[in-house]
């Protein structure tokens, strides 16, 4: 039986997220390519496509790494998740907790995070880039509920990204995890 740790869910509410340097970089993204579309067979075609597009190398070559650590970059990949609910970012949600993990084992984690990032804004492109807008989360964190959502789902995804959002939601006590992994599973209400 998988035992796991759940965030205190009285865990503050109300809260407004909002990781202004990376989401204003997605912001200039989502003025270039909303509604734009990729439709070859595969993320990885659909993401070497955006990333041949001129737009896009111009663009990604403002992006600082510095200025992104990867608490940024988890907190805003969780509030895309939130404003889309869409499966290319739910693997952005559980790979970024998979980065932090395996972080402390690269050689050169500054440089791995640089292509990370880069990656991650192709897959958002893909799907359109659409507007990112800060989460209010005002529900109460219930994880208890979401795990035995998670535990009854027949959508092997869904465990997978409860499980990833508990352990972003302990790492960074930030709610947005939760409110990502709630809305995934039940909507925006």
């Amino acid at each position: 039986m998988l035992s796991i740790s759940l965030p205190d869910s009285t865990s503050e509410r109300s809260v407004v997220i909002r990781n202004t340097d990376m989401l204003n970089s997605y912001d200039i993204l989502n003025s270039r390519f909303e509604g734009e579309k990729f439709e070859a067979p595969n993320i990885a075609i659909r993401m070497n496509e955006v990333v041949q597009t001129t737009d896009f190398g111009e663009i990604m070559r403002d992006f600082d790494v510095n200025l992104m650590p990867i608490d940024e970059v988890a907190h805003t990949m969780a509030t895309a998740l939130c404003n889309t609910r869409n499966f290319t970012i739910l693997h952005a949600v559980t790979s970024t907790h998979a980065f932090r993990l395996l972080a402390p084992y690269y050689q050169s984690s500054d440089e791995i995070l640089y292509y990370f990032t880069f990656a991650l804004a192709a897959a958002y492109v893909t799907i359109g880039a659409p507007k990112i807008e800060p989460i209010h989360v005002e529900r109460e964190l219930d994880w208890d509920l979401l795990t035995t959502q998670a535990t009854k789902s027949l959508d092997d995804h869904i465990p997978k990204i409860v499980y990833s959002c508990i352990k972003e939601t302990h790492k960074y006590g930030n709610p947005v995890f939760y409110e990502a992994a709630y809305r995934y599973i039940n909507g925006n209400n």
